[in-house]
């Protein structure tokens, strides 16, 4: 479940992005929900992910995915929705992710009050910074 990030994601960052979606199966395992190019020809990736509780559930494969990408600098993110909040993590931070509660591990930005206030200009930012 990625509490409807992937469309939002879509949505909000339209201008200037180029989104394509990653059906895993086709891929290979662990491999990330998106790939964009931002503003600048900036490329990352995004695995979306929508708490249950104050969990996210990641597979052994994803965080070994984003272990091998962050161990060679590669731009990888983990975006979470919990409720009408959004947090967005670094890549590297998958495997604190997967082990524990989602406020223990450092993020990079969190936005409240639903989709449609979320600073999704800060979003991008963080993405291609």
């Amino acid at each position: 479940m990625d509490g409807h990030l992937r469309t939002l994601f879509r949505t909000h960052l339209r201008e200037g992005w180029d989104w394509q979606s990653v059906e895993n199966w086709g891929v290979g395992s662990g491999v990330p929900d998106a790939n964009f190019c931002g503003p600048g020809g900036v490329e990352g990736w995004v695995e979306f992910k929508a708490a249950r509780g104050w969990r996210v559930a990641l597979a052994p494969t994803q965080v070994a995915w984003m272990e091998r990408r962050a161990r060679v600098k590669g731009r990888t993110f983990i975006a979470v929705r919990k409720d009408q909040s959004l947090w967005l993590y670094p890549g590297a931070c998958a495997r604190e992710l997967a082990a524990g509660d989602i406020r223990s591990v450092p993020y990079l930005g969190e936005w409240h009050g639903g989709p449609t206030k979320w600073d999704w200009r800060a979003v991008g930012a963080l993405l291609v910074s």
